[in-house]
């Protein structure tokens, strides 16, 4: 599979336009929608076991089909901002209608905190407002252990409360 990496730069009349930065081959990985895959794939392309400070790393899908990776933010030792704009942007000009979160804990704690569960349900619910349906959120530790809200079935509780929230804000 080749993966493209891409950032984003201001262009014409200030308005935002992918850039792409980079693109590698990774082997023997085909299905973007395994937990499994994305961290094989982050592992593979990111070196985030290297890293000392905590990345945010966008997967923009289209189908099943990997559009390209996105790095969305970058911190501070044990902490990253991201605001959906930031995401949906990216997702937005890639052309996306699906999406992973994937981010690093350099720490090797890889629970999430009370902001990375905050984060994930505004992206779910953000995401079901657009159309652009959040896979996972998944957070990769130093020693290449990992959480996955997908398995953990907590994207799924995120989205029935966002068409709980949907439901009661349009009545």
């Amino acid at each position: 599979m080749r993966v493209n990496i891409y950032g984003i730069e201001t262009g014409e009349n200030e308005c935002p336009v992918i850039v792409k930065e980079n693109a590698k081959n990774v082997t023997g990985v085909n299905d973007i929608m395994n937990p499994h895959a994305v961290v094989d794939i982050a592992k593979r392309l990111l070196n985030l076991e290297r890293k000392v400070e905590e990345y945010l790393y966008l997967f923009a899908v289209r189908g099943s089909k990997l559009q390209g990776v996105f790095e969305v933010s970058h911190g501070s030792v044990d902490l990253s901002v991201a605001e959906p704009q930031q995401i949906f942007t990216r997702l937005l000009l890639a052309g996306a209608n699906k999406f992973i979160l994937l981010h690093n804990h350099p720490g090797g704690n890889k629970n999430p905190s009370a902001a990375d569960m905050d984060v994930t349900s505004r992206v779910v619910v953000f995401g079901e407002l657009c159309g652009i349906k959040c896979l996972d959120h998944i957070i990769l530790t130093s020693d290449g252990d990992y959480f996955s809200f997908a398995e953990e079935s907590l994207i799924d509780e995120y989205r029935n409360h966002s068409k709980d929230f949907l439901r009661t804000a349009i009545l």
